[in-house]
C-alpha cells in the first residue's frame, strides 16, 4: 500500500506505521525509499497533519472504534482524506463455526482466549462518528465471492489469517483436534463444486472520509 501511495504522489512524504519490528525490517529492505515507523496506530501522531491516511485490513484488530476513527480523522490536515478497508465478518458463517469449534473440545479454554474479537459495529455507526467531523463521508460494504481451490479450501484460507493466534497457543494434539472439528464444520457449510472450486463469500467494510 505504501508503494502505491508513493507512485500516486511521488513528491509526497510517505510513512508506513506498524507495531511489528519484524514486519518493518522486511518492509525497509524491500522499499528503501519509504519511511517506516514502529508504533501503535491508535496512539501514533504524525509530526505534521497528514494529507492522506490509509488503512488496509488493519483497524479491525483494534478496539474502541468510536474514539479510534475520529482520532485518525483529527490527524488530517484541512481537506485531508481518511480511507479504510477492513473485514466485516463477526456474523459470517466461517467465524460463527470457528467459535463453535473453539468450544467443542479439550482445547476450549485456550481457544476461547485466542478467538478473534472484532468490533461489532454497523456501517451507520462509522458514519455517525465521522460525519460531524467531515465535509463528506462514504461508507459501504462489499461481499467478495472468492473462488478457492483445493481440499477444504476455506479451512486453508482461515488457517492463514484469523486462526494464526489460536493455533500458536494450542499444543500439537489440541491443534489437530481443533482443525479436524473446524474443518468438518466448514466442509459442510461450504461445498466444493464439481469443477473443484469452493465459493467463499467474504464481507468487507469501506470508509472514505474527507475532512
Amino acid at each position: 500500500m505504501t508503494v502505491l501511495l508513493r507512485r500516486r504522489w511521488p513528491e509526497a512524504r510517505v510513512v508506513g506505521v506498524d507495531s511489528s519490528d519484524t514486519m518493518l525490517a522486511e518492509a525497509r529492505d524491500k522499499y528503501p525509499g519509504i519511511e517506516f515507523v514502529c508504533a501503535d496506530i491508535a496512539h501514533f501522531v504524525p509530526d505534521a497533519p497528514a494529507g492522506v491516511i490509509v488503512s488496509n485490513a488493519a483497524l479491525h484488530w483494534l478496539s474502541d472504534h468510536a474514539r479510534l476513527f475520529p482520532g485518525l480523522v483529527a490527524r488530517l490536515a484541512p481537506g485531508g482524506v481518511f480511507a479504510a478497508q477492513m473485514p466485516h465478518v463477526n456474523h459470517q458463517t466461517s467465524h460463527v463455526l470457528m467459535a463453535e469449534s473453539a468450544d467443542a473440545g479439550p482445547w476450549r479454554d485456550k481457544a476461547r482466549a485466542a478467538l478473534p474479537r472484532y468490533p461489532d459495529h454497523v456501517a451507520a455507526d462509522y458514519y455517525g462518528w465521522l460525519a460531524p467531523l467531515c465535509r463528506a463521508v462514504e461508507v459501504w460494504e462489499t461481499v467478495y465471492h472468492h473462488t478457492l481451490a483445493g481440499e477444504n479450501a476455506v479451512l486453508e484460507w482461515m488457517k492463514g489469517a484469523a486462526r494464526r493466534p489460536m493455533l500458536a497457543l494450542l499444543a500439537p494434539a489440541e491443534r489437530d483436534g481443533f482443525l479436524a472439528d473446524y474443518g468438518a464444520r466448514l466442509a459442510r457449510a461450504y461445498l466444493r463444486r464439481a469443477n473443484g472450486v469452493t465459493l467463499f463469500p467474504f464481507r468487507r467494510l469501506f470508509i472514505i472520509a474527507a475532512k
